[in-house]
């Protein structure tokens, strides 16, 4: 049951909850719905997919049949969803939650979604399988690795700039890089000149227009170390909770699935993948020593992999504040002023509990709307 705070005064309110991995977003979400009227729009770019569940801690059917989430499960794995499909299909839902007197709260973990959102982008063409595809079956002869320098080879010869600050083993970006210069037939830096006069306007410009306030929260640990053993415990939790059967009957129910889908190169699924294709290829019995010894190097890549993306999400996090090195601001300060110029975000610590990390966001956004 709800408690007794006053929709009204905090209508027109967009709260938008955002932070590594691991850090305990999802807790505080729930706690969040037993105090406001709020529904959920989703900014995690691997739970829009069906199936893939135990991998991207998606809530439970319990959770999502009992509260209202946007964005999860929208889409099979064997589809494709961009960024710009995200921000369309959000900003609606947005516009829809805000006309019903409820508050939209965006939770997620994928920064480049919440940014894109916020702040709009520049309207590409949508990804075209038939393309991709002929990208693909071009050197299918070849090992992935080479497969992915090949084609990185063939988008330096197209345009230098791109290719420069495209990594040649992330092959889904070099692919579409390649894919939109052959669709335009200009370099990609010219593209986006030319789609400036066309950008999907961001949740800020359309605030300004409609009177909406959005308030930001960054949930993160203030110790490196609490957050590189929780992302360690997670993994293993969800190995425990059948990742490995899960992917295994994703191989069969979808046999045109691989690493050139984004479903599949998520972290823990593609470490997962080729852990399952080495299995294949060498015919070891995943029971054995030599499959147990397998098994655990997986779980460490993947490990490994998260620690990573979560040091790039922190990263991240310092550089969005909006001066050089900011890490938000504290809780104990004065933050009004800063939220209504979006200076900055405030920053809830995530060791504390989920339902005191609620009381402080809740108390921060009454505050601000009766400043």
């Amino acid at each position: 049951m709800k408690s007794t705070i006053p929709l009204n005064p905090i209508s027109g309110k967009i709260i938008v909850l955002f932070g590594p991995t691991a850090t305990g977003k999802s807790a505080v979400t729930l706690e969040l719905v037993k105090q406001l009227d709020i529904e959920i729009v989703s900014a995690d770019a691997v739970q829009v997919y069906q199936r893939l569940d135990i991998g991207s801690a998606k809530p439970g059917q319990k959770t999502l049949s009992s509260i209202k989430h946007h964005l999860i499960d929208i889409c099979p794995p064997n589809d494709i969803y961009s960024a710009g499909r995200y921000i369309e299909d959000a900003i609606k839902i947005v516009k829809d939650i805000l006309s019903r007197k409820k508050i939209p709260l965006i939770v997620g973990g994928t920064m480049f979604y919440i940014k894109a959102l916020l702040d709009g982008m520049n309207k590409l063409p949508p990804a075209d399988p038939s393309l991709r595809s002929s990208y693909v079956s071009k050197y299918a002869d070849l090992a992935e690795e080479e497969r992915s320098i090949a084609l990185h080879k063939e988008l330096q010869q197209l345009d230098e700039k791109t290719a420069a600050r495209t990594s040649p083993s992330d092959i889904h970006r070099v692919i579409r890089a390649l894919e939109l210069i052959e669709r335009s037939g200009t370099t990609l830096d010219e593209l986006f000149a030319a789609k400036e006069n066309n950008r999907i306007q961001g949740l800020r410009d359309l605030a300004k227009d409609n009177a909406w306030q959005i308030i930001e929260f960054a949930l993160n640990y203030e110790d490196r170390a609490i957050l590189r053993q929780k992302i360690a415990e997670r993994f293993h939790q969800f190995i425990a909770n059948g990742l490995i059967e899960e992917v295994k009957q994703l191989r069969i129910d979808y046999p045109d699935l691989d690493l050139n889908f984004p479903s599949i190169r998520a972290i823990g699924y593609r470490q997962l993948w080729e852990y399952l294709l080495e299995l294949d290829a060498s015919g070891i019995d995943e029971n054995s020593k030599e499959g147990i010894i397998l098994r655990d190097a997986m779980i460490e890549k993947a490990i490994t992999a998260t620690r990573q993306f979560a040091k790039r999400q922190v990263t991240w996090l310092r550089s969005w504040g909006g001066e050089e090195g900011n890490e938000g601001t504290r809780v104990t300060q004065d933050i009004k002023e800063d939220i209504k110029e979006h200076k900055s975000y405030v920053s809830l610590d995530a060791s504390l509990a989920a339902s005191l990390n609620a009381d402080i966001l809740i108390k921060q956004v009454l505050e601000l709307n009766n400043s």
